[in-house]
């Protein structure tokens, strides 16, 4: 039985009958679809088949400009006689609602600053823009450990910036914060549960979590971890991406028996409809579970005021759109984010920084060879470090791979920058370094590298991404020295 008086739904008496009565009211029809999530709206038909037909009670948009964005959502939002969870990817920005909206950061680097301020920010203006499009949840935070770190501060450091993004959300009215994933390397359940008890106590609305184990493991969560341990009520939302075959069917409604509420469907959102509407009937999805389901579900739209505003007031207006995307702001906060962010993590050589065209003129710049065997484009991080050199007085030049073919590239250069956008610093040590007499700076733009990364090298920097941004503060630090360099030498969470 979910008390929709209580913590994270809060409801009044209003509300709470507005609730029963619009399940008490629905067909089955209305009923299974409500459990759907559709993961791609912009590839699922047209925005009235899926409201009308198949009556979902999610979708997920991505990969589409904003005006489009906001198209989407006014038609799905005005077609619905229920209000539509629409949600975004923003653990970064409101790049993760739009391509044309703005990257602000990702949790590698804001938890390098040490500031979950930086966290709570990032929470209220990724959405803000993703709210002018008529966006009104977020797939975020994305609270995840780097392989092996899983650290008592590693786990802290998740925790408390996963709950700060988390705030940052509530911070705008009637948007909802659901957390995308949790940690999953390096610490067990442990670390399951201290960052999942931070994340409800900031009130997160919903989480997400994989459907690998669903029906198979006894502890898979929600019912295991989520609702039993920990005590959770909000919405549970299952990525049903790994549930393929035959048994797909059984597998959707082992998910919401488990204790999922919503289900994420990617593709084929007519015969997941199908599956689930033939499990509510037949009995498969019992009836207290698809009760629960749908309290939680149209229980956390009143809580979001979705249920007393006309449909076409849920999604702003274009000239709403046109005034906030771009907004000076969100550049502003990135370039505060990155000037605390990016790391010295080690210096072996106490004179290499800072540089200088007088100590090292001839540079050489080449991408470190991804492991999957990606081979780097023209616009790669190191030929667009190149160009910044150049324009500071320094003889630059890019190499795709180092080595690639044949040669010496190394030869006659002062200074060897070696360039990862991968997800760990790697770099082959029997390869063609290193050379003695040339020194070599290891720069990180994926995921942080460790101080035991890479120990041939004279230095090793982190700098989280490779944005136009990142890399115009990275040369500017470069040349003023190590002093400059403000990110702590943190590697192992990020919450965003």
């Amino acid at each position: 039985m979910v008390d929709l008086r209580a913590k994270p739904y809060c409801l009044s008496c209003w509300d709470t009958a507005w609730v029963k009565a619009v399940i008490a009211s629905m067909s089955d029809e209305e009923k299974a679809g409500q459990l759907l999530f559709c993961g791609n709206a912009a590839e699922g038909g047209t925005p009235q088949e899926l409201v009308e037909q198949y009556h979902i009670g999610g979708c997920h948009c991505a990969g589409l400009p904003s005006r489009q964005v906001r198209e989407l959502n006014r038609a799905l939002q005005t077609a619905a006689d229920i209000p539509l969870f629409l949600a975004c990817d923003t653990e970064c920005g409101g790049s993760g609602a739009a391509t044309d909206g703005a990257y602000i950061a990702n949790g590698w680097k804001i938890a390098a600053t040490g500031r979950p301020q930086y966290a709570r920010e990032l929470g209220f203006l990724a959405n803000e823009e993703a709210a002018a499009m008529g966006n009104n949840m977020a797939f975020a935070p994305l609270c995840s450990l780097r392989p092996g770190g899983g650290s008592v501060e590693s786990v802290r450091r998740a925790a408390e910036l996963g709950a700060a993004y988390v705030a940052g959300v509530h911070d705008l009215p009637g948007f909802a914060s659901v957390c995308r994933s949790c940690p999953d390397d390096g610490g067990g359940t442990a670390v399951w549960e201290e960052v999942y008890r931070a994340l409800i106590d900031a009130g997160v609305d919903g989480v997400m979590v994989a459907g690998d184990g669903c029906g198979q493991d006894p502890d898979w969560p929600p019912d295991g971890l989520l609702r039993g341990g920990l005590g959770f009520r909000g919405v549970v939302i299952c990525d049903t991406a790994p549930m393929t075959g035959a048994a797909r069917g059984e597998l959707l409604a082992a998910a919401i028996n488990g204790g999922c509420d919503m289900l994420l469907c990617s593709g084929g959102v007519e015969e997941d409809f199908q599956r689930v509407l033939a499990a509510c009937r037949d009995g498969a999805i019992s009836e207290a579970r698809l009760s629960d389901a749908l309290t939680r579900i149209l229980g956390l739209k009143a809580r979001m005021g979705l249920n007393k505003r006309a449909r076409a007031a849920l999604v702003p207006s274009a000239a709403t759109l046109t005034a906030i995307l771009g907004a000076p702001k969100y550049k502003a906060a990135a370039e505060m984010i990155t000037r605390d962010a990016l790391t010295l993590v080690r210096r072996r050589t106490p004179e290499l920084l800072p540089l200088t065209p007088e100590k090292y003129r001839r540079i050489l710049l080449a991408d470190v060879p991804d492991p999957g065997g990606a081979v780097p484009s023209d616009n790669s991080p190191a030929e667009l470090l190149c160009q910044r050199l150049r324009d500071k007085g320094f003889d630059a030049a890019a190499a795709r791979i180092l080595g690639e073919g044949g040669g010496d590239p190394v030869q006659g250069r002062d200074l060897v920058l070696l360039v990862s956008n991968a997800e760990r610093f790697e770099f082959d040590e029997e390869g063609v370094w290193p050379v003695p007499g040339v020194p070599a700076i290891g720069i990180s733009a994926g995921a942080p590298a460790a101080p035991s990364d890479a120990p041939a090298l004279d230095a090793l920097i982190n700098v989280y991404d490779a944005q136009p941004l990142t890399l115009d503060v990275l040369v500017e630090k470069l040349l003023a020295g190590p002093e400059a360099f403000r990110g702590n030498c943190f590697t192992g969470s990020r919450s965003c």
